[in-house]
């Protein structure tokens, strides 16, 4: 069974795939999806800060 991550950033909590970062992933990975993963938004915001 997959592990749920307690600390998902994502502001989504009644989304079915909250806390399971694979099927997150796997969601924002296909090649029509409009959006990153919170995950993604959140290291790509740190790494513009100088």
């Amino acid at each position: 069974m997959e592990e749920i991550n307690k600390d998902c950033p994502c502001k989504r909590v009644k989304c079915k795939r909250h806390g399971r970062c694979a099927a997150c992933r796997e969601q924002h990975g296909k090649p029509d999806a409009k959006y990153l993963t919170a995950c993604e938004r959140i290291n790509k915001r740190k790494k513009k800060q100088p």
